[in-house]
Order: structure tokens, then C-alpha cells, then sequence
């Protein structure tokens, strides 16, 4: 039995899941029936729901109202509604029951710059006939940077290549010709030059004389207007028609320049700052750089640097060395440092303070007497970092003795 609801169901926007719509055989009467109700007639397979009149398939009905956006035409004959597109049959037509685009109905007004993309056109479906007519001798494209709308290019077809700008286009014949031309201005080897007999620079016989950038290969050596010519070298021409004698017309270049050695001139290598280190090149030069990269260290001559006051002080860099000079004054400014002498004795005081700056008690103390210079052997009192107490038994006489107090390191 169904469980009779008295009231309406908020199911809070949540679904219905495995619902099934009443099923009924044959519609209700309407006495039967209200407004909104939704049934499944069984007798036609079909949903329906009840207008408050009569029941409607879902999906059908009637149209009460047509709102015509003013771009169709409605016509109502009966029950039957014809909806008729309006053209004008300039730029749009109906053809075999088919809104189109009439031929040449569009015009460049009527387009957007942009708006025809690749994939709106056909492959293949715009003809030349379609494009717009260029002027003789352009080609469309576009010459500025980055992207934009195209335009007519000049075609120059001028052999010199005088009016070439970067906004036009040569055609290979103007292109080919300007190289033919350049091509045949330029120099070209004549041959070998024999400057052993020659009595000046060598001259083209060919029709028009020596061009700028000829060249001859010295076959013979010799001396020519004073220039010292090998087998090999080259002599080139700077202009057309150069001087014979004048050798500012022309280009020497030795080709047989060998490596040097320790009896000939010649070209020379430079050696690496490792080969420059090791020392195993027999035939590279050392630079000034170079040789001032190699410094002396515990396996290597090399240049060492003299160390300063400061550094002697310091006493921390392991790359610098103490000349003998230096070293004795270190030894005497050591000594120095390390050794406190005073003599002692006044003829009624026993007991004598010998002051110093050791900072230490590591010292040694040393008594002699001055005439003898034989050690004596006083009572050491005490020592601090500061002080030596010495006591006699005996008050010694004026300045009879000296004492030394030495720091050890």
C-alpha cells in the first residue's frame, strides 16, 4: 500500500535514484486528474502530463505564441506556421531550399580583418581569379617585422642592384648578373713569377692589364725593387694598373717561413703556462706572463718573491723567501729580543731584581764575573714573568758581575 504524503517534499536539491513515474493503463479523467500531474500511459507507451484541460505527450503541445525577432518572415495558414528567413537577394539568396550566401555578396566592408581563418576556407577553394589585382612586377608579402597585414612588393629587375632596398626583390637575372659582374672585377691568380730575372713586379698580359686582387706565386726566387722574394711567396696587387717599381701598389706573403730555431729566424709557438711549469718544450717560447707564472715550490725552480718586514713578522706566507741580510737581522733582532744583560754589585746589597719582558718563566740565567769571565753560581730567588731575583751570600763589589737571562722559544 502507498505511504500517503499530506504536504509537499523539499528533497533540498538532492535526486530521485530508481524512481519510476506512475504507470497507469489509459489516461485519467480529468475529474480524476489536476493540473501538473505526470503519468506513463501504459496503453501508449508514451509520458504525459494533465494541463489542466486535457493530458499532453511531453515533448508536444501547442504553440500559443511565435515572437519574430524581425529577421523571418511568419506566415500562419490554419495550424501551419511557415517561417520564411528574409534575403535580399543581393548578399544573401535561398537556392534549392537552402539559405546561402549569394556570389560575391560579401564585400571587404563586410569582413573583419582576421576574421577568415584557415580553417573557415578550403584547401584549394580560393582561386586567383578571387585575389584582388597587383601592379607588373610586385609579388604580395610583407617585409616588416613581426606579423601584420600583407602588401605589394617591388620586383627590380636592375642589373647593378642600385635600387635594391630591404622593402624589394631582385630577380634572379638582375641577381645573377650583378655577381657575374662583381666576379669579373675581381683578381685571379696569373701564374707562377720568376724573380730571379724580373726587373720589376710582374703585369697581367691578359686583355686589360693587371686588375685589383691579381696574384703570382713566386716559382723562382730572387730580389725585385729591393723586396726579398722566396719559392712560395705571393705578390698581389692592391689596384688595377699598379706600378711596376713602387711597392706600396702591392701585397707580399711569405709562405716559407719555418719554425725557429737556435740559428735561424722563424715563427715560434707559445708555451702553455703548464709546458712553461714542467719545462719539456724544447721549442716554445716563454712569455712574460708565463715566465711570471712560474714560481719556485718545494719540487720546481721558478721565481720566488722577497718578503717584506711585515711578512717576516707575520711569519705565516710560504711563498716568499728571506734574503741573507734580512736573515741577519732577524737573527740579531731575535737575539735581541730573547736576551736581557746587567751588571750587578754595589759593594752592600746581596739581593739584585733583573727586570725583563719575557712574558714567560722559560728562561736562562747566567752569572760571570767581568774581569774573569768565569760563571759563578748565585742563589736563583725567584722568577716570574716579569722579573729574576738573584742573591749572593756576600755583597759583590761594584758591578763585579753580569748577569744574562736568556728566553727560550
Amino acid at each position: 500500500m502507498a505511504i500517503e504524503f499530506k504536504n509537499d517534499i523539499d528533497l533540498d536539491r538532492n535526486q530521485i535514484i530508481n524512481v519510476t513515474i506512475e504507470r497507469v493503463a489509459g489516461e485519467p479523467t480529468p475529474a480524476n486528474s489536476w493540473e501538473g500531474r505526470i503519468i506513463y500511459d501504459e496503453a501508449v507507451d508514451k509520458i504525459k502530463f494533465f494541463d489542466g484541460v486535457t493530458w499532453q505527450l511531453i515533448g508536444t503541445g501547442s504553440v500559443s505564441t511565435i515572437v519574430n525577432g524581425g529577421a523571418m518572415d511568419v506566415v500562419v495558414t490554419g495550424s501551419t506556421v511557415t517561417l520564411k528567413p528574409k534575403v535580399d537577394n543581393g548578399t544573401l539568396e535561398i537556392a534549392s531550399d537552402a539559405l546561402q550566401v549569394k556570389d560575391e555578396g560579401i564585400s571587404t566592408t563586410k569582413l573583419a580583418d582576421g576574421a577568415v581563418t584557415t580553417i573557415k576556407v578550403t584547401d584549394k577553394s580560393i582561386t586567383f581569379a578571387k585575389i584582388q589585382d597587383i601592379p607588373t612586377m610586385t609579388v604580395i608579402g610583407r617585409t616588416a617585422g613581426g606579423s601584420g597585414a600583407p602588401s605589394a612588393i617591388t620586383i627590380i629587375n636592375d642589373e647593378s642592384l642600385a635600387t635594391a632596398t630591404h622593402t624589394n626583390i631582385a630577380t634572379s637575372q638582375a641577381v645573377k648578373a650583378y655577381v657575374d659582374g662583381r666576379v669579373s672585377g675581381m683578381g685571379e691568380l696569373v701564374g707562377g713569377w720568376d724573380a730571379s730575372t724580373a726587373t720589376g713586379f710582374p703585369v697581367n698580359p691578359a686583355a686589360g692589364g693587371t686588375k685589383k686582387g691579381d696574384f703570382w706565386r713566386v716559382s723562382v726566387a730572387g730580389t725585385v725593387n729591393g723586396i726579398i722574394f722566396g719559392v712560395g711567396d705571393l705578390v698581389q696587387s692592391t689596384k688595377a694598373t699598379p706600378s711596376t717599381t713602387d711597392p706600396a701598389d702591392w701585397i707580399f706573403i711569405q709562405a716559407n717561413v719555418d719554425q725557429a730555431t737556435s740559428t735561424a729566424l722563424g715563427l715560434v709557438i707559445l708555451a702553455t703556462q703548464t709546458e712553461v711549469n714542467d719545462g719539456s718544450s724544447p721549442n716554445k717560447v716563454v712569455t712574460a706572463a708565463t715566465l711570471a707564472g712560474r714560481t719556485a715550490t718545494t719540487s720546481r725552480a721558478g721565481l720566488i718573491m722577497i718578503a717584506s718586514a711585515s711578512d717576516i713578522t707575520t711569519g705565516t706566507d710560504n711563498t716568499k723567501a728571506i734574503t741573507v741580510a734580512q736573515y741577519n737581522t732577524l737573527f740579531t733582532n731575535a737575539l735581541t729580543s730573547r736576551r736581557v744583560e746587567a751588571n750587578i754589585g754595589d759593594g752592600v746589597l746581596t739581593t739584585f731584581d733583573v727586570a725583563h719582558t719575557f712574558g714567560t718563566l722559560r728562561f736562562l740565567v747566567e752569572v760571570y764575573d767581568r774581569v774573569s769571565g768565569k760563571q759563578v753560581f748565585p742563589e736563583i730567588a725567584s722568577r716570574t714573568n716579569t722579573n729574576c731575583q738573584i742573591k749572593f751570600k756576600k755583597a759583590p763589589t761594584t758591578n763585579q758581575y753580569t748577569v744574562v737571562l736568556f728566553r727560550l722559544i
